[in-house]
């Protein structure tokens, strides 16, 4: 710097001169950073400069001489642009998590919630007392297994509930035949006549009747 040419520095713990107190060459060139009064960031880099006796020309003969050389680069454009590549950094950052997050959401839509609305909306379906209602299976994970399952699960329902429709059935036939018999027929008959339906339908192993007499006795009556 040519405001302080020729001037004394301070060597020992200077800041403003890194390794400036030190005499070994390989220490040169050293650098530091430090802020001026004004507050500008600024990298120095010092070397030596070898000495000669031509120096006392402008020097003092006597003491130990130094020759230093300093050089001042001005980190201010620099930050300035490393601040700007940060912020744009950021900006692009959240911009792709946002995006990301667009992604993430569609994918989490497509994959997830639309199983499980396919799901609820069967299962709704199912409790309407549509036995026929199947949800969609989509890929091979495990909500389509679980899809899978609740289609079984609701076929499984639907012949539950035939089974006993049509057993409900043969039941109010089998009533129904029993009473038109009694109307119609003497009890021996109507009781032969029972038993054919009753091993017809229903196949069981002993059939028998008991009956109760006007004087207060039971009658049983099985099957020959």
């Amino acid at each position: 710097e040519n405001a302080a040419q020729g001037t004394r520095i301070e060597t020992g713990g200077n800041p403003g001169c890194p390794k400036c107190d030190s005499t070994r060459p390989e220490d040169f060139p050293a650098a530091g950073m430090f802020s001026t009064p004004e507050g500008v960031r600024t990298l120095r880099i010092i070397n030596r400069i070898p000495t000669s006796p031509a120096c006392g020309n402008c020097h003092e003969a006597s003491g130990t001489w130094r020759g230093l050389v300093s050089v001042d680069f001005d980190l201010t454009a620099l930050e300035r642009g490393e601040a700007e590549q940060r912020r744009s950094v950021l900006t692009i950052g959240l911009a792709a998590s946002i995006v990301l997050t667009g992604l993430i959401w569609l994918l989490f839509r497509k994959l997830v919630m639309r199983s499980i609305t396919s799901i609820t909306r069967t299962a709704r379906r199912l409790a309407d007392g549509d036995l026929t209602a199947r949800t969609e299976v989509h890929g091979r994970n495990e909500l389509s297994l679980l899809a899978r399952q609740f289609n079984r699960m609701a076929g499984r329902i639907g012949d539950q509930v035939n089974r006993i429709k049509a057993a409900q059935m043969e039941s109010s036939l089998l009533y129904t035949l029993v009473v038109e018999c009694a109307k119609s027929l003497e009890t021996t008959d109507m009781a032969t006549g029972v038993f054919r339906v009753i091993l017809e339908k229903l196949r069981p192993e002993h059939v028998a009747f008991f009956l109760e007499t006007a004087d207060g006795r039971w009658i049983c009556a099985t099957a020959a």
